[in-house]
């Protein structure tokens, strides 16, 4: 009779494909991504995601950390980024981790760029007053109007 030993090598988890970046606002956007193909055969414990702003074209930024997630074994993550600046092009990078350690980045996202804050006419304040003192004035006619 013939014994079989079946060894199964653990190790960290594979990189997740690139994430996709929607509901992109003046200081927020919506980053979503899936569980890497490869868990390492051990299930995903948490992810890593990180941003760099991309300057005339340039990805020669650094990555900063946004988000550190845990426990979260939904097949497909979504995470708001918050505290973005406005009219700035961005990139996107997750990694997952298992308890044998961080595995590599994903690529990054497709450059995105936050929308720009609306313009303000030049003097707002002046529009403001006109609306206040129409209304004031519309208020003191119906009252002498109804005496």
């Amino acid at each position: 009779m013939r014994h079989v030993t079946l060894i199964t090598f653990a190790d960290v988890p594979g990189p997740p494909a690139a994430p996709e970046v929607a509901n992109i606002l003046t200081d927020s956007c919506t980053v979503r991504f899936q569980l890497p193909a490869d868990e390492g055969n051990s299930q995903v414990t948490g992810y890593h995601l990180e941003r760099r702003e991309v300057i005339d074209g340039s990805t020669e930024s650094e990555w900063t950390a946004v988000h550190t997630v845990t426990n979260r074994q939904q097949e497909v993550i979504q995470l708001v980024v918050d505290q973005l600046k406005p009219g700035t092009q961005y990139q996107f990078r997750v990694c997952a981790e298992n308890n044998f350690g961080v595995g590599d980045f994903s690529p990054p996202s497709d450059p995105v760029t936050s929308m720009a804050e609306p313009e303000i006419k030049d003097n707002p304040s002046a529009d403001l007053r006109r609306y206040m003192t129409l209304y004031v004035d519309l208020d003191i006619s119906e009252f002498w109007l109804n005496l």
